[in-house]
């Protein structure tokens, strides 16, 4: 009984961390969250991101959550413009167990998302309430694995990238369909069958000639893509964190004329 209320006491002395300026939605929520998480991590200090809760399969009790998973740094931030003008100390002039409130976008600590990989994916886990098209999905992406297919993941970004950049990374269904032509014929070098699923939040399916379509909730798709062999698609988040979460290969296109390389994919680091 003792040694429980010391290890209380101890927790409860320490600064308090609690993220209160979630970044955008979804996967960069998820990587604003890991990049604090990584360097608590290696600090030992407590943190609490309530723009994630719901997100992950973490155990739901608030305080456990709390105490045992998200992370965050105060000294790095504080050297941070962008972030260190989000930080507000709650009372300012205790320094016992103050509440620490922080957020921004820009802080970033590769090197430790890297090192804590393993434990920051088994954390961020997604939630698996699957409905049945999308657990039908997963099931033939690993049945294509099994099958000794090659699964690549194309992702044909539409909607706000329309607009966003000036539409830079909106591609034609034409232009994904020389990409799929590309890809299958870098791994038919090998000597691999290719089985190609595209993954899109267009209304319209595209038709790239690829071998099945997923159109499921946003985190089903994550799911099905971290079950994939390579991820191919313009820069976005969401590729990056199927990537780093499940250490799948991508390859991101900055113009649909860019040569195919499979040498040329990457493990996203953070």
């Amino acid at each position: 009984m003792a040694r429980a209320l010391l290890n209380r006491y101890l927790f409860l002395s320490r600064p308090f961390f609690l993220l209160v300026d979630p970044y955008c939605d979804h996967c960069n929520r998820l990587f604003q969250s890991i990049h604090f998480h990584a360097y608590c991590l290696e600090h030992h200090l407590p943190f609490f991101n309530l723009g994630i809760l719901g997100m992950l399969r973490q155990v739901p009790d608030a305080f456990i959550f709390f105490r045992d998973s998200l992370l965050l740094p105060i000294r790095v931030l504080a050297r941070t413009p962008i972030l260190g003008r989000c930080i507000r100390r709650f009372p300012p002039s205790s320094s016992l167990s103050p509440l620490i409130c922080v957020g921004g976008w820009d802080y970033r600590c590769q090197e430790l998302t890297q090192k804590y990989r393993s434990q920051l994916s088994s954390l961020y886990r997604l939630r698996h309430s699957l409905a049945e098209d999308e657990l039908n999905l997963v099931a033939q992406v690993l049945q294509a694995r099994n099958a000794g297919s090659k699964v690549v993941g194309l992702h044909v970004r539409r909607g706000d990238y329309s607009s966003w950049q000036g539409g830079r990374y909106c591609f034609s269904d034409y232009s994904y369909a020389s990409v799929v032509r590309s890809v299958r014929s870098e791994f038919l070098r090998q000597g691999d069958d290719c089985f190609l699923v595209v993954f899109t939040n267009d209304v319209v399916v595209p038709s790239c000639g690829q071998d099945l379509t997923a159109r499921g909730r946003w985190f089903a798709d994550l799911i099905a893509m971290q079950n994939c062999d390579l991820l191919v698609g313009p820069p976005s988040t969401f590729t990056l964190w199927a990537s780093y979460s499940a250490s799948v290969p991508y390859i991101h296109l900055e113009s649909v004329d860019d040569v195919i390389s499979l040498e040329s994919a990457s493990i996203c680091s953070g």
